[in-house]
C-alpha cells in the first residue's frame, strides 16, 4: 500500500534522463502536453503516475521508431515503413 500516486518533476528528470527544462518544455507543448499539476501554490509541479505512464505510452519511442503504445499492441515497425 506504499505505491506512489504522484511524481515530482525531479523524479521524471531522473527516470527520463532529461533536464528540468526539457520536462517543462514537454508540459508547455501544444499537442499532448505532459500534465503537470501545481497544488496549493507549490513552486514545483507534480504529475500523477498514471498520467505519466499513459503519456509515455503515447509519446515514447523505441530504438526501432515504434511508439511504446504500438509496441505494446503488437504493431510491426516494418508495416509503418
Amino acid at each position: 500500500m506504499d505505491k506512489r500516486v504522484t511524481m515530482t518533476v525531479r523524479d521524471i528528470c531522473e527516470q527520463a534522463r532529461k533536464g528540468r527544462e526539457q520536462v517543462y518544455a514537454w508540459a508547455r507543448r501544444k499537442h499532448d502536453p505532459l500534465p503537470v499539476y501545481y497544488i496549493d501554490g507549490e513552486r514545483y509541479g507534480q504529475v500523477l503516475v498514471s498520467d505519466y505512464e499513459a503519456w509515455v505510452r503515447r509519446n515514447g519511442r523505441l530504438l526501432d521508431g515504434r511508439t511504446v503504445e504500438d509496441a505494446a499492441s503488437g504493431k510491426n515497425c516494418a508495416a509503418q515503413g
